[in-house]
């Protein structure tokens, strides 16, 4: 399916498909369970749901592809030809409803959360057992619009040292987008949830990115890097 998009399609927002041996690592690493609900907020083509899929059918035969599809799979991408590549692929897979959306994930939280209430005919959403996802990397899509940058506690300037950082009420001037996408995927997760996600080195590196890692050992437990 990648091979039908055209080299521009994706290449705008930073945007790559993550290669297939890294998906199923991730994959193996969180151990889906039938009961769970997974989302890819920057789902591509679809290829961390597929591999979910597949790692379920695998490890619990009696899983039964088209109502997991139906009622535990969820992905959103900002791109309409690749999300609609995503469903495809998953209507390929499971023969069923595929909960794909063609929304950009950074915007209203509330949206997103009535979107999927709306999916799973439920009054109300308390979040995913699992988010799995290699959101766009690079500079090219930095975000800048100040209504985005403020619905998110790592979308300020954040000061300190020492490891003890505080936010400042000052927004960025601009911020990468996987930046962002920490923020919104650890937000999806109900309490308990477990985030397999993919990020740059520098991440984990870079002096200037402290508070990043501050704000996630946080927010969360690091199992793993």
């Amino acid at each position: 399916f990648q091979k039908f998009l055209a080299h521009q399609e994706k290449d705008g927002r930073g945007q790559f498909f993550t290669p297939e041996p890294v998906i199923d690592f991730c994959v193996e690493m969180i151990q889906p369970k039938p009961n769970e609900t997974i989302v890819d907020p920057a789902c591509g083509s679809g290829g961390f749901l597929i591999s979910s899929l597949k790692y379920l059918i695998k490890s619990n035969p009696k899983v039964k592809a088209e109502k997991f599809v139906a009622k535990n799979l969820f992905g959103f991408d900002i791109n309409k030809s690749i999300a609609r590549i995503a469903k495809m692929k998953l209507l390929l897979e499971a023969n069923g409803q595929a909960n794909i959306f063609c929304t950009n994930s950074l915007e209203d939280l509330d949206e997103i959360k009535l979107t999927i209430s709306g999916a799973l005919n439920k009054k109300s959403f308390d979040g995913f057992d699992i988010v799995l996802t290699n959101p766009p990397f690079g500079t090219v899509g930095k975000i800048t619009n100040t209504k985005t940058l403020s619905q998110y506690d790592l979308g300020y300037k954040w000061t300190g040292s020492d490891n003890q950082f505080y936010k400042t009420k000052t927004l960025s001037n601009g911020l990468a987008a996987e930046i962002l996408f920490i923020e919104r995927c650890l937000q999806l997760l109900k309490e308990g949830g477990r985030l397999g996600i993919v990020l740059p080195n520098g991440h984990f590196e870079n002096p200037s990115l402290e508070y990043l890692r501050f704000y996630i050992k946080q927010k969360a437990n690091v199992l793993a890097i």
